[in-house]
């Protein structure tokens, strides 16, 4: 069994992550916590919106975008390159390797998992490849990430205390870009070639774990809590398919620049933990504050791919 331990804002290898704090339309004002911006390294400073419920804005997005991109290309000025799906090889990985690498040259795409966790004041988590016949219809692997009780007594601790000057600080992700590191920015384009990714999922917590499917392009804008997201997928305690149309893939309707996902520029992937409980509370200035803290989770993911 392959183990990457993560502690608070440190990543593994050269992945970028996308941000995960809560990004509903309730609340356009709130500050909160550091995101990624796919292929930029660690966003500094609070940039992400947020509310109270942790769900996307949903069904609002068209998969419009990139509609006159040349062949192969797109027509987004950001995408130095663009990968071309061919619709031959639609699994981006089902973790059979044991490895954080990607389905090897699988259509030309390329990269590797990893895990972000932030948790205020202190935590971590972990991600794992276990080897066992324990994924989806008996396979010799799987994808398992973690975040266990915060009582110091495991490396895989969370903190689930609340920093109400930092409310939206505590969040989880584990994703891959879909193309080198060494060329971060470049895009991969699935326009008119797949409708949407699908995913394995189960929860291994007491409590009911949630992800969300986070896409990056390069009009995600991290910092300002842009990032496109599916609805809240609430996983259930055996293994069961997950079906995410690109359609349902969109950015925050109070983003005043929100776009419809560009299906030209895929950049990369991520699952967001939602596995969250809403706070409220009086700040350091005596302003009301409202926020989360991520719960303890266990999760197994397997077989990713598009459809």
């Amino acid at each position: 069994m392959h183990k990457y331990s993560i502690l608070s804002a440190v990543f593994l290898g050269a992945i970028s992550l996308a941000a995960c704090g809560d990004d509903s339309d309730e609340d356009s004002g709130s500050d909160s916590g550091t995101g990624v911006a796919a292929g930029s390294g660690v966003a500094a400073g609070s940039g992400m919106t947020g509310g109270t419920g942790g769900e996307s804005s949903g069904t609002g997005a068209t998969s419009s975008g990139g509609s006159g991109a040349s062949e192969g290309g797109s027509t987004n000025p950001a995408c130095p390159e663009t990968q071309k799906a061919s619709g031959d090889e639609p699994m981006i990985d089902d973790f059979n390797s044991g490895e954080p690498g990607l389905l090897p040259e699988n259509d030309s795409r390329a990269g590797e998992w990893a895990h972000g966790h932030f948790l205020s004041p202190t935590g971590g988590g972990t991600i794992d490849f276990p080897s066992e016949s324990g994924g989806m219809g008996g396979g010799p692997a799987y994808l398992h990430i973690e975040c266990a009780d915060g009582d110091g007594s495991s490396d895989v601790q969370c903190n689930t205390d609340w920093d109400v000057d930092n409310p939206w600080q505590q969040w989880a992700s584990v994703s891959t870009l879909f193309q080198l590191f060494s060329e971060p920015n470049n895009c991969y384009n699935v326009e008119g070639v797949y409708e949407g990714i699908k995913f394995d999922a189960r929860s291994n917590s007491a409590s009911v774990d949630a992800l969300r499917i986070q896409l990056a392009t390069p009009d995600a804008d991290a910092e300002a809590g842009a990032t496109y997201n599916s609805p809240v997928q609430e996983l259930s305690s055996s293994w069961e398919t997950y079906t995410i149309p690109f359609s349902q893939v969109s950015q925050p309707s109070w983003y005043a620049d929100a776009q419809p996902l560009d299906l030209t520029a895929l950049q990369s992937i991520a699952f967001a933990v939602r596995s969250v409980t809403p706070q409220t509370g009086t700040n350091s200035e005596g302003k009301d504050a409202e926020g989360e803290t991520l719960n303890v989770y266990d999760i197994d993911i397997d077989n990713v791919q598009f459809y």
